[in-house]
């Protein structure tokens, strides 16, 4: 990640990371820049250790411009560290696809979620970002049920896939067609696929973070 964390006490005081940046950027361009690509960084933070990095205060400057297109800046924090930070091997992450802070942020947010039905579109939309629509002989059981309980989930008027009506009638034991979010069955039924997802998700991200 390129990353340079010093430390203080048990505080992490500053981040310290090269930009690639040109000479028509200005300065609020280039710390903007800054935490566009340290987004990472804190995306796998939260991920891993269940809440958001919090600092008392937070500045950012320009140290020094290196070369023609790089220019190094040096994020400042004020926050207490109450356990040792591991991050993922470096190399690992070399090839991670752009969308990667996005993803972590999707199930940053489902994990925190009260609502179980926006925390199975989000962990949807991972697994779909991550391997794919789900298909039947390419994808697990596991990932087509969560297509499954996504569709049914989304859309409120009568559902008319065989496939995924097939699903709901073995899975409740009688015909549905329609999500009725205030249904005791209903809400069940998603609570448990919100596990299920969780599972399916974090088995995914964990082989890349």
């Amino acid at each position: 990640m390129g990353l340079k964390l010093y430390y203080s006490d048990l505080k992490l005081i500053t981040i310290e990371h090269f930009i690639d940046d040109d000479e028509a950027s200005t300065r609020d361009e280039i710390i903007q820049k800054s935490w566009g690509e340290l987004e990472l960084f804190w995306q796998i933070l939260e991920y891993r250790y269940g809440i958001p990095v919090r600092a008392k205060t937070i500045s950012t400057q320009i140290l020094d411009k290196k070369s023609y297109q790089t220019v190094i800046v040096s994020t400042s924090l004020g926050a207490i560290l109450v356990k040792p930070i591991i991050l993922p091997n470096e190399s690992r992450l070399i090839f991670y696809d752009y969308l990667l802070p996005t993803w972590l942020k999707f199930a940053n947010h489902a994990r925190n979620t009260s609502d179980h039905a926006e925390a199975i579109r989000l962990y949807y939309i991972i697994i779909e970002g991550l391997k794919g629509r789900p298909r039947t002989g390419t994808h697990s059981i596991s990932e087509i049920e969560l297509k499954h309980t996504r569709d049914f989930v989304s859309h409120g008027e009568s559902l008319g896939n065989p496939e995924l009506l097939a699903f709901l009638k073995t899975s409740f034991g009688c015909d549905v067609s329609r999500y009725s979010p205030n249904h005791p069955d209903h809400i069940a039924f998603i609570r448990q696929q919100r596990e299920n997802a969780i599972k399916i998700v974090e088995d995914e991200l964990n082989n890349i973070i």
